[in-house]
């Protein structure tokens, strides 16, 4: 057997995006790997067989930790070790950064591998949906409005101390792509308060990235990003289990969940608010 693992470019997206497509039984997520290659040009692995892609993974590194996301071997090359050696090369990238922490988001599949690397469970993570058939009009709200790349600085500026990180081109990179379901809420003296990203896509619409310094405005970008979704298709979202207030807030408008995965993480934990997140950006980007 004859196994290579090399940093992944632009050129492989089409065979990154069939591996995971396979791997995950899942639509295509080929803007979603534009994206964190764009974002983390040397962070993305491909792996081969005797010459045949089979796998890939990777990781985004904030600094003071990094997500690993979208590690997915292609059926027919499953069990033979293939995703831990993903894992490793990927690890010892982050390593040879001096990346302090790594964390990921592991399914009821995945949580023994990681065990045996090292990693810890410090969390769970919820997925949840709402179907069609629950939707409701929302109340109309007043204090959220769009957001704007003028927005950007003060934006990262209240993220980081909950997510744990300056994650500015992230943010960034979501409000290129989704510039009219960027929603923003300030409080009464003016400063921001929330963010939320819907993001969407011909089968699916999801919440997040989305962070709120309260349930109250938590609930407000909720009711707007609900006024601007497709009532015809099922609006997702990856919730923090340590967040209580979101589940409740979540449950009380329809969504219910599906999943749980386990929050791990290497090496040291990471400094984090999570009792404030009230979506994740993806699996892959947190």
């Amino acid at each position: 057997m004859n196994l290579t693992i090399q940093t992944a470019t632009l050129d492989d997206l089409k065979i990154a995006d069939t591996i995971t497509m396979e791997a995950f039984v899942s639509p295509s997520r080929y803007e979603a790997l534009l994206q964190g290659l764009q974002l983390q040009p040397d962070g993305w692995f491909l792996a081969r067989l005797d010459g045949e892609p089979i796998g890939f993974g990777g990781a985004i590194n904030y600094g003071p930790f990094a997500y690993v996301g979208q590690v997915g071997v292609v059926p027919s090359a499953q069990r033979r070790g293939i995703g831990q050696a993903i894992m490793e090369h990927t690890i010892a990238w982050l390593e040879g950064q001096c990346c302090p922490s790594i964390l990921l988001d592991a399914s009821a599949s995945g949580v023994g591998l990681y065990r045996r690397l090292g990693f810890v469970e410090d969390d769970r993570v919820l997925r949840l949906s709402r179907e069609p058939a629950a939707y409701k009009a929302p109340t109309p709200v007043e204090n959220v409005s769009l957001l704007q790349m003028a927005d950007l600085a003060d934006l990262a500026a209240f993220d980081a101390p909950y997510f744990g990180a300056e994650r500015s081109a992230v943010l960034a990179s979501f409000l290129e792509r989704f510039p009219r379901q960027a929603l923003l809420t300030r409080n009464a003296a003016g400063q921001i308060s929330g963010f939320l990203i819907l993001q969407t896509s011909p089968v699916a619409q999801s919440l997040g990235p989305w962070v709120a310094e309260s349930v109250a405005a938590a609930e407000c970008l909720l009711q707007r990003a609900l006024e601007l979704a497709d009532p015809a298709l099922q609006v997702q979202v990856i919730l923090a289990h340590a967040n209580r207030d979101g589940q409740e807030l979540l449950g009380r408008y329809g969504f219910s969940a599906y999943n749980e995965l386990h929050h791990m993480h290497l090496h040291s934990a990471a400094r984090r608010q999570r009792a404030h997140f009230y979506g994740q950006a993806s699996m892959a980007f947190g």
